[in-house]
């Protein structure tokens, strides 16, 4: 997770929309992937971050926020569906082309080659199996295996990226045994270099004792769970897929 800072020099967050120390309006300029202030000009914006040079733009229509509410998707989020796509695409740069990875994900998965477009209308229409979360991370995954794995690969993205949090903001959790777990270092969760060189199965134990603790904080504050989640083993072995494709994707 980066943290911004407004024209003003506050500290802000890729979810403001406003500087509460300014007052200044917020937005985030994807060309260069930066959250600027912005002032109004006409019916556009003018962005105040360096990167922009004074260039105009315009707001975007949040179509995720309307799909959350239309789809009773109390978890979805913008961050969380932009992870979600980003799957389809590295599906097709690692798995699809790959004999060795496409047959792999096809008996972890299942068959890609099913009809999608009847599998989709099937689970809007009926919704998914009452035993969807033994074998998937979330309903909309149950609804078709090129699904399935677009939701996984968001999961392990939000796993990833948390850990990293975790370790910037110099925090620790305790496992049953209450022996301090270190989230994650640098190497095993940016996705550069010989990055993801931790072992999968100390990375989601981690992830687990980290959960506990968000989860706990938020219970405290009188919030529902940070992490709704309760990881089946078919789920994880999904998790471990994805882990090796990205491994695999970046091995020099």
């Amino acid at each position: 997770m980066r943290i911004f800072r407004c024209a003003c020099g506050n500290q802000v967050y890729f979810e403001n929309t406003q500087c509460y120390a300014c007052g200044r309006a917020l937005g985030f300029l994807p060309e260069h992937l930066t959250l600027s202030a912005i002032e109004p000009a006409g019916e556009e914006w003018q962005a105040l971050a360096p990167a922009a040079s004074g260039t105009l733009w315009r707001m975007c229509h949040n179509y995720t926020e309307q799909m959350r509410v239309q789809m009773n998707e109390a978890y979805r989020t913008l961050l969380g569906h932009f992870r979600h796509e980003s799957g389809h695409y590295f599906w097709d740069q690692l798995v699809r082309d790959d004999p060795e990875m496409l047959a792999e994900y096809r008996a972890v998965f299942g068959d890609e080659r099913l009809d999608y477009a009847g599998a989709l209308e099937r689970h809007y229409i009926e919704g998914a199996p009452s035993d969807w979360w033994d074998r998937h991370i979330s309903k909309y995954a149950s609804s078709h295996p090129w699904e399935d794995w677009g939701e996984t690969w968001a999961h392990y993205l939000q796993m990833t990226d948390a850990l990293e949090t975790a370790l910037a903001v110099g925090l620790t959790a305790r496992n049953q045994r209450g022996q301090a777990v270190p989230q994650a270092d640098p190497e095993s969760v940016e996705f550069s270099g010989a990055a993801v060189r931790r072992d999968f199965n100390e990375m989601l134990s981690n992830w687990l004792s980290l959960t506990v603790a968000l989860n706990s904080i938020n219970r405290s504050l009188g919030l529902g769970d940070a992490y709704p989640f309760a990881l089946s083993s078919a789920a994880a072995d999904k998790l471990r897929f994805v882990h090796r494709v990205i491994s695999r994707g970046i091995s020099p």
